[in-house]
C-alpha cells in the first residue's frame, strides 16, 4: 500500500505487494502452561446452564449487549470487566466432560483445569487489546451461540467466535475458536492436559481424540508438542511432528502448531504442503487465508484471491477482507475489479483504519481522487497519521493534480 506518515513521524513503510499475517496458535493457547492436578478439592457442580437451542427475542438482545461490553472492556483497557465476562468453572467442567474417573479425581482436575483457564484470561486480555477489535454479529450453530469478533493487527486479520452461555438469564463467555486455525479453547485444553488426565482415565486420549479403534495418539508426545510450542523451540515442534502418525498429525491444533512452526522457520515448501492438505481435509474458513502470503509472494494473484474468497465464504462478506481481496487485485492489474471491490468495503465499514489504509493504493491506481480524500481524512481523524507534505513520488502525482488534494499540498 501507499507509504503512510503517523503524526509522531515515523515512517510507516509499506511495499507494493500487499500483505497478511496469519495468526499464530498463541491467539489461541496464549497463557496456558501445561496442567497438572491440585491438591484435594471439593468435588461442585456450577449451576446448569440454559441448553434451549433457540433463544427469545429478549434473550438475543442481551446476548447483543454482553458482546458489545465484551468488545468495549478491549477497547477501554478494561480488563476487570473482561475477566468478569468469562466462567472459568464452565471452560473446566467443558473440558472434564468426556473424562470417565472417580468424583474426587475428577473434582481435583477440574479445579485445576478452572485456576488454568482463570489465570490465562489476563493472557487473552492483553494479546486481543492490541488489535483492532469488532464485534461483528451472533452465530448460531450446535445448540450453541457465539459472538464473532474480528482482530487486525499488523495486517493480519483473525477471527474468532467466542461462545456464550445464559444462566438465571445472565450471559457469560464459556470458550471460543479461531476460525482461521480450525482450534477451540476446549480441545486446545484437553490436549494440554492430555497427559495429566490419562493418569486418572487410561483410555482417554484413543476415545476422544481419535476413537477406540486406534491406539495412534501418543500423550508424551502431545506434551511434547505443547512444551516446545510453548518455549519456542519450532525446531523441536517439527521433530515431533514428523515422528507422529498421520492421523495424529492431521488434527486440527496439531495441524496448527506445525504450521506455524514450519513458516516460522521458513520452510516454506513443506509449510504450503502442510496447509494445502489441510485445506482439502477440512470445510471452509479453515486454513484457507494461511495461504495468501505464500501466493502473494509467488505472485499468484489468482490463487492469493481465491484463498481469501473461500474464507468469506466461511465468515460472512467483511469489509477488512475485501480490502485484502482488492489489494491483491491491484497487485494482480485487475484495476475495474479491485476499484469496485474495495468500494463495497468502504460502503461497510467507512471507519475502518485498515480499510482505508489498504483502500488508498486500490483509490489511487483507479483514479478515484474523491475517495483518497475521504480514507486521507478518516485516518488523520485518529489522529496516527498525518499526510501533509509528505505526498510525494509517481504514486501521487495523479491525486496531486487534483483539486480533492489541496488540503494535503
Amino acid at each position: 500500500m501507499a507509504a503512510l506518515h503517523p503524526a509522531n513521524n515515523t515512517t510507516m513503510t509499506a511495499t507494493k505487494t500487499p500483505s497478511h499475517r496469519l495468526f499464530c496458535i498463541a491467539t489461541l493457547i496464549g497463557g496456558l502452561s501445561l496442567i497438572t492436578l491440585s491438591g484435594p478439592a471439593r468435588a461442585q457442580d456450577s449451576a446448569q446452564t440454559e441448553q434451549a437451542p433457540r433463544w427469545s427475542a429478549r434473550q438475543l438482545a442481551l446476548a447483543e449487549a454482553f458482546a458489545g461490553a465484551l468488545q468495549e472492556s478491549l477497547v477501554a483497557g478494561n480488563q476487570g470487566a473482561f475477566l468478569r465476562a468469562w466462567d472459568p468453572a464452565v471452560i473446566a467442567r467443558a473440558v472434564c466432560k468426556d473424562v470417565q474417573a472417580d468424583e474426587q479425581s475428577l473434582a481435583n482436575l477440574r479445579a485445576s483445569l478452572e485456576r488454568a483457564a482463570g489465570e490465562a484470561r489476563a493472557s487473552w486480555f492483553a494479546d486481543w487489546r492490541q488489535n483492532d477489535v469488532r464485534y461483528k454479529r451472533l452465530v448460531m450453530g450446535d445448540e450453541k451461540l457465539f459472538a464473532r469478533f474480528r482482530l487486525i493487527r499488523d495486517g493480519g486479520i483473525s477471527f474468532l467466535d467466542i461462545e456464550m452461555e445464559s444462566n438465571g438469564g445472565k450471559w457469560r463467555a464459556v470458550g471460543f475458536r479461531n476460525l482461521a486455525l480450525g482450534s477451540n479453547l476446549i480441545d486446545t485444553l484437553r490436549q494440554m492436559a492430555l497427559q495429566t488426565i490419562e493418569k486418572v482415565d487410561a483410555s482417554y486420549a484413543t476415545r476422544v481424540f481419535v476413537g477406540a479403534e486406534t491406539a495412534e495418539i501418543n500423550a508424551e508426545s502431545l506434551g511434547q508438542l505443547i512444551e516446545h510450542r510453548r518455549t519456542g523451540n519450532h525446531r523441536g515442534v517439527v521433530a515431533v511432528c514428523r515422528k507422529m502418525p498421520a492421523k495424529v498429525r492431521e488434527l486440527a491444533m496439531v495441524t496448527a502448531i506445525y504450521a506455524d512452526a514450519l513458516a516460522t522457520l521458513g520452510e516454506t515448501d513443506a509449510f504450503v504442503e502442510v496447509i494445502e492438505q489441510a485445506v482439502a481435509r477440512f470445510p471452509a474458513p479453515l486454513f484457507r487465508i494461511a495461504l495468501v502470503d505464500t501466493y502473494l509472494a509467488k505472485k499468484q494473484w489468482k490463487k492469493a484471491g481465491r484463498c481469501v474468497d473461500e474464507f468469506m465464504l466461511g465468515v460472512d462478506e467483511d469489509a477488512a477482507l475485501l480490502a485484502l481481496r482488492a489489494a491483491i487485485e491491484v497487485a494482480g492489474g485487475e484495476i475495474p475489479s479491485a476499484h469496485t471491490t474495495i468500494r463495497r468495503a468502504l460502503t461497510l465499514e467507512p471507519k475502518c483504519e485498515y480499510v482505508c489504509a489498504q483502500g488508498i493504493e486500490v483509490l489511487l491506481a483507479a483514479k478515484d481522487w474523491a475517495g483518497v480524500r475521504d480514507c486521507i481524512k478518516e485516518l488523520e481523524r485518529t489522529g496516527k497519521f498525518d499526510f501533509r507534505g509528505h505526498l510525494e513520488g509517481e504514486l501521487w502525482s495523479g491525486f496531486l493534480a487534483a483539486s480533492e488534494s489541496t488540503p494535503w499540498r
